[in-house]
């Protein structure tokens, strides 16, 4: 069977496909994978002999460079094994949110087409929209039989194979497609090329200075930049990725007896965990935590008490950051600025500017939007020209971020300047989403959106409705529009408040007021 590159190996190229050829000779012996599931453990030379095992079996059927591979469920190592091989081959990988219903997957699944797709045992069972698709392979799972005409990936394997032929795979092909909420309703995919992977990742190396010996814990999902990520980082350096089932990951206890148990070393995480993990402090010795050097901690604002009274207990330097699945990271902090955060998000790994409305750099500290500009900016937003070139002018990612930068050069959010709110999993959720998807149920005349930070400091929604007729039961009304949401956009996007109103009001152009609303949750 043919090696993982096509290409001249003196001439290294800027793509997954070559870091990960180059990766297994240089760190073959060493330990690549982690499994907490089931405790099995991948060197770089074994994960390429299976990495080359799937590729033989994608080419098998008919899956070659451009193709889509998409999969529907929660990070494993068989999934990021999988990620390996259609990088090494040139296809795309799309990994789709598993939080998702049914009716979102279906419309995605009608644009993506993808020629393979992978899930878990349930997922198939529960949804025929996968079940009407014409290839898809099952993940394996203890004491689960498959699905009827859908086999198990080890059994797919075992007769799939044969020779590969590895495509000439360049730094700006297509490598993966996330996606992300967007403001018509249905996400929005950020197309990444394979430079863009292995550029983002070898920033984050550099940054957190990672060597063999380090092992690395992501709490981040396989769908997000930063679970894709976890794939790719290591391969520069030679690391370790401890691979956690998702029910750990959510568990604050879970979290720290894996820490403890593996010698973790690195931890990226959001504000959310660290904030359960001060909850459950006298459960948790500040010894099993020891192995960690510093924990990186984005996807929402970390507010400035929890930074400090983390750090003050647990004795780990937090070193809070900042990026996004289009651009990558912008700025972070480091070991060595990390004690003077003072609520910034670090210094940039980027360049960065604040500008105003029409596009004016600002002076040192004043506040204005932050537009980014790198190597490894998205290639587009898929198949949304407009949309694309709405947020990319002139080579620059406006962020629709209000932001000022301080005269030490640190990097100060300030907040949004659109109508959405980031989710505590980095994900960002729009107002007229949520709104769209309530005003399409039959008893909801309008709806209005807004956002707010709760008492614990992360960002939630309420919504404002005027029902059709005013129900006789508040609590079963309301009760109502939340499984309607859950079903159609997902769980996570469900405001946490619901106000009823007779009638919203609205300026001369048509525009809901919003001031009015949030002054409302404010004296709530």
């Amino acid at each position: 069977m043919s090696s993982l590159m096509s290409h001249d190996p003196s001439s290294p190229r800027e793509t997954v496909q070559d870091l990960f050829s180059r990766a297994v000779r240089t760190f073959g012996g060493n330990n690549f994978f982690i499994s907490d599931a089931d405790g099995s453990v991948f060197t770089y030379a074994e994960s390429a002999q299976a990495v080359r095992r799937i590729m033989a079996a994608l080419v098998s059927v008919g899956v070659h460079k451009g193709d889509v591979v998409c999969m529907y469920g929660p990070a494993r190592t068989e999934a990021y094994l999988l990620f390996l091989a259609a990088a090494s081959l040139g296809a795309v990988f799309i990994p789709l949110d598993f939080n998702w219903p049914e009716q979102l997957l279906e419309r995605v699944l009608g644009q993506i087409k993808p020629s393979i797709f992978f899930c878990e045992r349930g997922s198939y069972l529960a949804f025929s929209t996968i079940r009407d698709m014409r290839r898809v392979i099952l993940f394996d799972e203890q004491d689960a039989e498959p699905g009827p005409g859908a086999p198990v990936l080890s059994r797919w394997l075992d007769v799939a194979g044969g020779e590969v032929t590895v495509p000439d795979v360049l730094p700006h092909d297509v490598a993966a497609i996330l996606f992300t909420s967007g403001s018509t309703g249905d996400p929005k995919g950020v197309v990444l090329s394979q430079r863009a992977l292995y550029g983002r990742s070898r920033i984050m190396k550099d940054t957190y200075q990672w060597t063999p010996e380090d092992i690395f814990l992501c709490q981040a999902d396989i769908h997000g930049i930063m679970g894709l990520l976890s794939a790719v980082a290591p391969l520069h350096a030679g690391c370790s990725f401890l691979v956690t089932p998702v029910a750990r990951r959510g568990n604050a206890l879970s979290l720290a007896e894996c820490i403890r148990r593996y010698g973790c070393t690195q931890f990226f995480t959001v504000p959310m965990a660290l904030r359960q993990l001060m909850l459950f402090k006298d459960r948790i010795d500040p010894a099993e935590l020891g192995s960690l050097k510093s924990i990186a901690c984005g996807g929402s604002t970390l507010p400035q008490d929890l930074l400090d009274s983390f750090s003050s207990y647990f004795r780990i330097p937090v070193l809070n950051c900042y990026g996004l699945t289009e651009v990558g990271w912008c700025s972070t902090h480091t070991l060595a600025s990390y004690r003077y955060a003072d609520g910034s998000v670090g210094m940039p790994v980027s360049r960065l500017e604040v500008v105003d409305e029409n596009g004016n750099v600002l002076e040192s500290g004043a506040i204005g939007e932050m537009r980014v500009r790198n190597d490894y900016l998205m290639s587009e937003y898929y198949r949304n020209p407009a949309l694309t070139a709405a947020v990319i002018r002139d080579g620059w990612y406006y962020t629709g971020d209000l932001a000022r930068i301080r005269p030490d050069g640190q990097v100060v959010l300030m907040g949004r300047i659109k109508n959405v709110i980031k989710h505590g999993n980095g994900e960002l959720i729009t107002f007229e989403e949520v709104e769209s998807a309530l005003e399409k149920h039959p008893q909801v005349r309008e709806a209005a959106v807004c956002g707010y930070t709760s008492v614990r400091g992360d960002e939630r929604l309420a919504a404002f409705v005027v029902p059709q007729e005013q129900p006789q039961d508040t609590a079963a009304y309301v009760k109502e529009l939340r499984r309607h949401l859950q079903q159609t956009i997902g769980a996570h996007k469900v405001p946490a408040l619901f106000y009823l109103k007779d009638r919203l009001a609205r300026g001369t152009m048509g525009k809901v007021l919003r001031e009015p609303l949030q002054k409302e949750i404010a004296e709530a």
